[in-house]
């Protein structure tokens, strides 16, 4: 998360920090979620039965919240992709109206998190919950979107008794039934324990565990201790076997103790995803055979998570896995929700790294795994490509995760900061954000 060098703003950084116990309490659950009732809690929709509206919305509830200062609402610009970041948006509040500042053309819709400084002193979290059939997300589009002095900068205005809402859907088409997760909230004295109750609560529910695992309970790899080179920095998409090798040489012959190599985006075949001939004409061969354990140890390379970053349209070029493949928004192929095809695709997507036996991968555009699944969220019955785009994705997630798990020692997360890929994020420890 990118934050100002402000304690305020920096607070919400603390999304997956510190995280403690918690015990859970629960609230009526009408119009209006009233989290006034208790300091923490859980909220759930048991016995849940519905079809959702035409934006693929099954409920939206007013949030009543304590009296609060201000706060910090946590949006990427993309939603429901997550964004190349997660924004941390100062909400400052009068008697009349709050203010949510640094905000896109695209409104307040697609928060993740939430955080309010009280009337009291104290803090409260908010954190909407993902299940395996839907998600809840925070909205504050009830008020009016003004511009800045800052080109493409706006702030959203909206009367204080009406500022958050929590939205709860799968932006598909299906109905669904069943006891699903909505959201969690606590409060404290600290921000950090705030901070860290809900994301506690949240990797112990029973639809959630697993999932969603807390950082001091996952493995740091090994890689990760040492300081390590990207060609990202250096070149861009404009790399190619002997750049690479003349990288490594120079790393070898200087006294910076860098111990790894990642090989970003540029290095392979848009249409096929397997290695560019022209830009590495024996593979990563040469490469590979840079490694050594008094220097750079270990060499990584790069992946988007659905192929390409603007997504793959040739079935040509995926001809081996057709039959695993779905045709989702725009004709974008995504790997079938079931876990044959998912690790099919995956198992071919990074065949060249399986087969050169690199130990770090880095996958970037994880989030792009919402629209390439249900469209233009904004606009009502955008096409509603699949029948449950959230449940597509949490079964592509696992798949997925199982594939990096038993070929790579480490893995980077890139663009993965939207709801569904956070809590589907399994034992996965390390994030660019």
């Amino acid at each position: 998360m990118y934050c100002a060098v402000n304690r305020f703003h920096l607070l919400g950084c603390l999304l997956t920090f510190f995280l403690l116990n918690v015990s859970v309490g629960q609230a009526e659950i009408s119009n209006t979620l009233d989290l006034t009732v208790a300091d923490e809690g859980m909220l759930n929709l048991n016995g849940f039965e519905g079809s959702p509206d035409e934006y693929g919305v099954f409920e939206t509830y007013a949030l009543k919240l304590p009296e609060f200062s201000r706060a910090v609402y946590y949006q990427g610009y993309w939603w429901p992709s997550g964004g190349n970041r997660v924004y941390a948006h100062i909400v400052e509040k009068n008697e009349e109206h709050a203010r949510i500042g640094d905000l896109s053309a695209s409104g307040p819709e697609g928060g993740i998190f939430l955080l309010l400084e009280l009337n009291d002193g104290r803090y409260m979290a908010v954190l909407p919950l993902v299940g395996t059939k839907a998600y809840a997300w925070l909205d504050a589009s009830e008020g009016s979107l003004e511009a800045t002095d800052r080109d493409k900068i706006f702030e959203y205005v909206v009367d204080v008794d009406q500022s958050f809402r929590l939205k709860f859907g799968h932006h598909g088409r299906d109905a669904i039934s069943g006891d699903l997760p909505l959201c969690t909230w606590a409060v404290a004295d600290e921000p950090y324990t705030a901070v860290a109750k809900v994301w506690r609560a949240a990797s112990e529910h029973p639809e959630i565990q697993g999932r969603l695992q807390l950082r001091g309970e996952k493995d740091y790899p090994e890689i990760f201790e040492y300081l390590g080179w990207c060609s990202w920095d250096g070149y861009h998409l404009s790399i190619d076997e002997a750049k690479i090798l003349a990288a490594i040489d120079g790393i070898k012959a200087s006294d910076i103790p860098i111990r790894y190599v990642l090989m970003d985006d540029g290095h392979y075949d848009r249409r096929t995803v397997g290695y560019d001939q022209e830009k590495f004409p024996e593979s990563y061969t040469n490469m590979l055979a840079q490694r050594d354990e008094s220097t750079v140890r270990w060499m990584g390379i790069w992946y988007a998570m659905f192929g390409t970053y603007a997504g793959m349209k040739d079935p040509e070029g995926l001809a081996p896995i057709q039959e695993h493949l779905f045709a989702g928004h725009q004709g974008k192929l995504v790997p079938r929700a079931d876990l044959v095809s998912v690790r099919t695709y995956y198992r071919y997507i990074f065949r060249d790294a399986l087969e050169h036996d690199f130990d770090l991968v880095k996958i970037d555009f994880q989030t792009h795994n919402m629209p390439f699944l249900a469209g233009n969220v904004r606009e009502k019955n955008n096409g509603l490509t699949h029948p449950n785009p959230v449940e597509a994705c949490t079964i592509i997630q696992q798949g997925f995760h199982e594939v990096i798990n038993e070929n790579f020692e480490a893995m980077i997360n890139c663009n993965w900061h939207n709801g569904v890929s956070l809590f589907n994020s399994y034992s996965t420890s390390v994030g660019r954000c």
